[in-house]
């Protein structure tokens, strides 16, 4: 693995049941890949579900672009860890992966961009790379920048625990590792909190703004530009960006929708 200060850390994480996701995943992973000239090192986080097949395929896509893959087991090496994570009807258990983060890495990585899976990067990565993080080490971009100022109701603002211009979404961030190794029982002590608080809605996220609304460094919104709400806006340019597929806002049917066609075409290739 080559961790020099040039090398670019992109991680992401994965859980599948079924052994499809693999290529939602890979059509997230290409863009990134095909856009960025950069050396770049992909830290997959990933569990039991990874087939072998698939792991190849992975491999087998980060090479034809002369970069490199690292996988990390979440469920061999911090079984106790998984074994704590409960299956939750609207999440992946991959989505609480990133809270393990400051644990799987190796030491010598000082910083890294988590990217969800249902992301499409329509830029070069080193645009986010270079960007500074807050005091506490996190950089994201603002759900009031997202939602273009229509906030929806959640009761972890609500209620006072976030202010509610600073609560992010947590599917692109900029993490300084070095800083996130302070929190050394973060998603322990986050399920915890979920437990006393079964009204907070978001999971991983309300975990994360929980600890680190305080102090992060907003990120301009291209960087995490929600393909349905950019539709609803009626912005059909696509930017130089990183677009969000939340929900998988993806309809195989709807061949004249720029922001679906644009998927379509990191999946083609």
């Amino acid at each position: 693995m080559n961790t020099t200060d040039e090398t670019i850390n992109i991680s992401y994480a994965l859980y599948d049941q079924t052994g499809a996701y693999s290529k939602i995943a890979g059509t997230a992973m290409l863009s990134m890949l095909h856009n960025t000239k950069s050396r770049v090192c992909v830290h997959l986080l990933h569990d039991d579900t990874l087939t072998k097949e698939n792991r190849n395929k992975f491999i087998k896509l980060t090479r034809s672009y002369g970069q490199e893959i690292c996988f990390y087991n979440v469920e061999k090496l911090l079984p106790g860890v998984f074994a704590e994570i409960p299956d939750i009807e609207r999440f992946s258990k991959a989505s609480l992966y990133r809270l393990l983060l400051n644990k799987i890495l190796p030491e010598e990585i000082e910083k890294i961009i988590y990217l969800d899976t249902d992301t499409i990067v329509n830029c070069d990565i080193s645009e986010l790379w270079n960007e500074e993080t807050g005091i506490n080490g996190f950089a994201a971009v603002p759900e009031v920048d997202i939602f273009h100022g229509k906030m929806v109701n959640n009761p972890i603002y609500d209620d006072g625990y976030v202010d509610k211009n600073r609560y992010f979404n947590a599917g692109v961030l900029l993490i300084d590792i070095t800083k996130y190794r302070t929190f050394t029982n973060l998603l322990t002590d986050g399920i915890n909190l979920l437990k006393e608080h079964p009204e907070w809605p978001y999971y991983d996220q309300d975990i994360l703004n929980y600890y680190f609304a305080k102090d992060y460094r907003f990120l301009p919104a291209r960087y995490n530009l929600f393909s349905a709400l950019e539709r609803a806006e009626g912005n059909y340019d696509i930017k130089s960006g990183i677009y969000h597929y939340a929900i998988m806002d993806i309809d195989i049917f709807k061949t004249e929708d720029i922001f679906i066609r644009e998927w379509f075409k990191y999946l083609i290739k």
